[in-house]
């Protein structure tokens, strides 16, 4: 009997042990894992990669296999248009991974997110506003970047279409009678955006507005300021006339009411 029970015990033991050698063989090294990851965002299965990129971050999190797969996670999502989540993925791995390889490219990255996140002129600007901050700090700590050239171009168009919903703005005062509104805020804006191609237009829209209130010679000065500025472009030149001649107009009219 008590050589039966030993014999038991010792089949037990032994489909225990195999059974843990089989569970050995079948867990896979962080880094094959990373590698299999990686060859399904390269295949472009973007959502099997996804999954297997967040698991690995969560299971290996704090090293080198995390903090590259973080990064990527940050790309898959990048590649199928989900800006925000790729955004916070990029931000994620600037928090955690400071001395990262993948730091500067996250850093653009996270800023070019917003500015696909930016809408329509006519649309809430607050990704828009976002993006300026995150690429203004991505220039400012990578001033020589590969990145910086297009980053520029970028913050500039972002820059433009706030210069324009300004615009837009001022010509809504404008329309609506609101001529002292418009001519502030044409201001700030002008002050703001000194480079946007939007300024001939808030400079003639001044003009435009101090006609309307009466003030000539205050127009007038806007029309000089634009000629130094841009000189006589051809855009602009009828536009120019009108604003002229009702300048002369407006200034008979109160010579005759002088009188």
């Amino acid at each position: 009997m008590l050589f039966r029970y030993s014999l038991v015990s010792l089949v037990l033991i032994a489909l225990i042990a195999c059974s843990g050698d089989d569970s050995l063989k079948q867990r896979k090294l962080p880094e094959v894992e990373l590698k299999e990851a990686l060859e399904l965002f390269k295949e472009g299965d973007y959502q099997e990669a996804k999954e297997a990129l967040y698991t690995i971050t969560i299971k290996h999190a704090g090293t080198s296999v995390a903090e590259v797969a973080l990064f990527y996670l940050g790309e898959t999502n990048f590649k199928i248009d989900k800006f925000l989540v790729a955004a916070h993925h990029y931000g994620q791995l600037l928090e955690r991974y400071n001395k990262s390889e993948y730091l500067e490219e996250s850093q653009y990255k996270q800023a070019l997110c917003h500015y696909n996140l930016s809408p329509a002129t006519q649309l809430d600007q607050k990704y828009t506003h976002m993006a300026i901050r995150y690429y203004d700090q991505f220039i400012s700590d990578w001033p020589q970047s590969r990145f910086r050239d297009q980053a520029e171009k970028e913050l500039h168009i972002l820059n433009e279409k706030l210069a324009e919903k300004e615009l837009i703005n001022c010509q809504t005062y404008f329309k609506m009678g609101k001529d002292k509104a418009a001519i502030l805020y044409a201001d700030m804006a002008i002050s703001k955006f000194k480079d946007s191609s939007y300024l001939g237009d808030l400079y003639l829209l001044k003009a435009r507005a101090y006609v309307e209130r009466g003030e000539w010679i205050k127009s007038e000065e806007q029309l000089q300021l634009f000629a130094e500025k841009f000189g006589e472009p051809e855009k602009y030149q009828e536009l120019i006339a009108e604003i002229k001649a009702e300048i002369d107009e407006g200034k008979k009219e109160a010579l005759k009411n002088d009188i």
